[in-house]
């Protein structure tokens, strides 16, 4: 039995982009399954919805959520896999055991950084890029399409990387 923890932040939202949507569904999933696998559940605010008993939970609301807090849960809770919605990966992950899966949605940003701001276009090339070819084991990329942009654009391998198409909710 893994123990396995998410960035569950999405499923506490009423309003989501589309990538809080794609992270809230890959939640959604896991919740299906909780039996399988010791699975630990990271929020910023309380979750509204019931969950299994099985499912272990943290929240925190303050700085460094992302940065520090969630990289010291990861080590408490010894998780042996980590899965994040944002194509970004803490650096105080890496000292964690926690292997690593990011989704990622898309990187068509990396076609012309110019329409970012600047101190957000240094975060990217500082911090996430690094973070996604350095600090990440494996992909989760949501078409073909993007698994080819990681592949050619960060140069990501193909065995680090698996398509699996998000579902359609029908009761939204």
């Amino acid at each position: 039995m893994a123990r396995i923890a998410l960035d569950a932040r999405p499923i506490t939202k009423s309003a989501r982009t589309g990538v809080e949507n794609v992270g809230a569904q890959f939640v959604q999933l896991v919740l299906q399954v909780p039996k399988k696998h010791a699975w630990y559940l990271y929020f910023i605010e309380r979750p509204s919805i019931p969950l299994p008993t099985s499912i272990h939970w943290r929240t925190y609301r303050g700085p460094g959520w992302l940065r520090f807090v969630m990289p010291f849960w990861l080590w408490r809770d010894r998780a042996d896999l980590v899965h994040f919605y944002l194509s970004y990966v803490p650096p105080l992950v890496r000292w964690t055991n926690a292997k690593t899966v990011v989704t990622v949605c898309d990187v068509m940003w990396l076609d012309d950084l110019t329409f970012i701001d600047p101190p957000s276009r240094k975060f990217i090339l500082k911090s996430v890029l690094p973070s996604l070819q350095k600090r990440t084991d494996y992909f989760i990329a949501i078409s073909e399409a993007t698994k080819a942009d990681l592949m050619t654009k960060l140069g990501i391998p193909s065995e680090r990387i698996s398509v699996v198409l998000p579902y359609i909710n029908e009761q939204r």
